[in-house]
């Protein structure tokens, strides 16, 4: 059998007093979505059974103040978050430059008691170490003098995990040239 026919609604050229607040609610919430003004204008009007006229003219009459009002506050809350991110960035590159120069300031004060440190396990020499551990020689003096311009300049490269090799490569070169343990 035949399906009854739906009757066709003709789409109305003038907004209804009774559907404006929810044709503006439904306009704003799609906006909120990200759809474009022009797709939510033909949605609207396919929901609400309006033509397009009437949909554009309602539009920009009504709405088009607050969508634009919405879209320079979403403008202005990216531009505060990217100098935001940006000024967070800027403080830890600030951070790595001060401790690569504390770094390098320690490097300077410690001077030959590098090694020792390193060998003893991260603390501090005393006398007596040295002592035992090492005797003030021409040996020492001449591989420090032989070895400081390579090490200083590998750890003037600022590149990620540059002390860690620098480190270890210094401490390989004097064991080897002290023929000391390391």
């Amino acid at each position: 059998m035949d399906e009854p026919v739906k009757p066709r609604i003709k789409n109305r050229s003038k907004i209804l007093e009774r559907d404006r607040t929810e044709l503006k609610r439904f306009l704003l919430e799609l906006d909120g979505q990200g759809v474009d003004a022009n797709d939510a204008q033909r949605q609207a009007g396919e929901r609400f059974h309006y033509t397009s006229n009437a949909m554009s003219d309602f539009f920009y009459k009504e709405v088009h103040a607050e969508v634009f009002k919405r879209a320079q506050e979403r403008e202005a809350f990216e531009r505060h978050s990217t100098m935001f991110e940006a000024r967070q960035a800027k403080e830890r590159s600030y951070k790595v430059a001060i401790l690569v120069g504390l770094a390098l300031v320690a490097l300077f004060i410690l001077g030959p008691d590098i090694p020792l440190i390193w060998n003893s396990g991260g603390s501090a020499p005393t006398e007596s170490r040295l002592d035992d551990q090492f005797s003030p020689s021409d040996a020492y003096a001449t591989c420090k003098a032989k070895l400081q311009p390579s090490f200083e300049s590998c750890v003037a490269d600022t590149k990620e995990g540059a002390w860690q090799a620098c480190k270890q490569i210094f401490m390989d070169a004097m064991s080897d040239c002290t023929d000391q343990p390391r």
